[in-house]
Formats: C-alpha cells, sequence, structure tokens
C-alpha cells in the first residue's frame, strides 16, 4: 500500500509543479506587459514634453531653449528605433521641424551678415575669386612689352624697333 501512495503523492506533486509554473508564467508576462505600457508611457510624456517645449521654441523670451531642444531632439531621432510607429511619425515631425529651423537661422544670419557689410568688405569678396595679374594692369593694351600703344604711338618709328 506505501507505493501507491507515493505514487499518488508524487503525481500530486507534479501537477501542483505544473500549476505553479503555468501562474509563474501567466505573472511573468504580466509583469512584462505592464514593463512595456510603462515604458511606452513615459516615453509618450516624454514627447508630450517635448512638444510642448518645442511650441515655446520660437516664442519672444524662450531663445534659451533652442540649442538644448535642438540636441535633444536629434538624440531622440537617433533613437528612433525604441518608439512605436505612432510615436516615430511625431519624433519625424520634430525633427524636421528642428532641421527646418535651424536652416532658416543660419539663412538669416547670412543675410544680416550681407546687409551689415561696408563697401570695402563687398568689393573685397567681389574680388576675391578674380584672376588678376599685376602685369597686365593699367595701360595694357595688347603689346608684347606691357606699355601699350600709347607709348608705341608717342615713340614713332623708335618704338617698333
Amino acid at each position: 500500500l506505501l507505493p501507491t501512495r507515493d505514487r499518488e503523492a508524487e503525481v500530486r506533486e507534479a501537477a501542483e509543479a505544473q500549476a505553479m509554473a503555468a501562474m509563474m508564467a501567466r505573472s511573468e508576462a504580466k509583469a512584462q506587459a505592464r514593463a512595456y505600457k510603462l515604458t511606452s508611457d513615459r516615453r509618450e510624456a516624454l514627447l508630450g514634453c517635448v512638444e510642448e517645449a518645442q511650441s515655446m521654441y520660437g516664442k519672444a523670451g524662450k531663445q534659451w531653449t533652442q540649442t538644448a531642444l535642438d540636441i535633444f531632439i536629434k538624440d531622440i531621432n537617433e533613437q528612433l528605433h525604441k518608439f512605436s510607429p505612432a510615436q516615430r511619425n511625431r519624433v519625424n515631425k520634430m525633427y524636421n521641424a528642428v532641421k527646418e529651423a535651424q536652416t532658416a537661422r543660419r539663412q538669416r544670419a547670412q543675410r544680416e551678415m550681407q546687409r551689415d557689410r561696408t563697401s570695402f568688405e563687398a568689393s573685397a569678396s567681389k574680388y576675391k575669386g578674380m584672376d588678376i595679374s599685376i602685369r597686365s594692369a593699367v595701360g595694357s593694351e595688347g603689346n608684347v612689352d606691357g606699355r601699350g600703344e600709347s607709348c608705341a604711338q608717342d615713340l614713332g618709328d623708335m618704338g617698333k624697333q
């Protein structure tokens, strides 16, 4: 009789172990789902904060946010694979807006530099890329000696020798 009871106890213990394993698996799955939801909610809150900060981006008195926000959005864009598809679209929109704002700032700065230049700076930039030879400057009208035709006419026949 004893061996039969031991067998029944083993079967009962095995069933309890299986039930415990199933319960642990369900509990672990719930914990993972909760962790995923929490992470997703954190990312959603992060994007909400960034969007709110970006709405203040161009407003007067909030210029100090630009550099930090630009860097932060760039970092978020580099970690795009961690976000859901809907969140990726939001990140892409923010990133594109930042790039457009940076381009506009650069262009505005260039226009201001062009406007604030003196006539000397404008002429210097105009002649910077030109090819000017010292030897063929004023008076060079095509003669080999570089003195020009006016000089040859003044000298008469002597200039052709």
